[in-house]
């Protein structure tokens, strides 16, 4: 059976309010060119899915992209870095006193500073349940992009199939199936 190179597949998993998605993306390569963009909590897992995906893909560069999102309260990635923004107003009132300066400081000018908003910093990694979701969401779109690579190998054999039928009624005998 001949597999294309080139393929497609996508996985999802929910587990709870957590939710893990993936998508792989094959093209061809002369050799495995194998790239991981995942989450900074997740990258942990790297290795692990390496290998699960060395076992089907020999050849070719294989991107996979992995995403994570979350519900409720852990859905906002972002916290205000209140030290920060408490020291920015305190500095701007006694500039406002000190020179008799008019107007208001607006939500505007506080996003505006560098670092006001901050990522939320990682809880340490994903849970094992969290693990598991996304080694799921992985597993399912290695299956739908395998599937993908053989569907188009069956597609390339029976055009390669029809050209040395092709080139055979020309008289030339060409022999690379059994």
């Amino acid at each position: 059976m001949i597999k294309s190179m080139t393929g497609y597949g996508r996985g999802e998993v929910s587990a709870g309010p957590f939710r893990a998605s993936v998508e792989l993306r094959s093209v061809n390569h002369r050799y495995a060119e194998l790239k991981f963009k995942l989450p900074v909590e997740a990258v942990g897992l790297e290795p692990a899915l390496q290998k699960r995906l060395q076992k089907t893909v020999r050849r070719g560069r294989v991107d996979v992209n992995a995403g994570i999102s979350r519900m409720g309260d852990d859905a906002v990635p972002f916290e205000i870095n209140r030290p920060m923004v408490a020291s920015y107003l305190k500095a701007a009132e006694q500039l406002r006193q000190e020179f008799h300066l008019g107007g208001r400081i607006s939500v505007r000018s506080i996003l505006a500073l560098p670092d006001a908003i901050r990522m939320r910093a990682s809880q340490g990694g994903l849970s094992r349940e969290e693990q598991a979701a996304l080694i799921d969401a992985f597993d399912r779109a290695l299956t739908a992009h395998d599937a993908m690579r053989m569907e188009e190998g069956r597609i390339l054999e029976r055009d390669i199939r029809a050209r040395i039928a092709a080139i055979e009624k020309l008289g030339i005998t060409l022999r690379f199936f059994s």
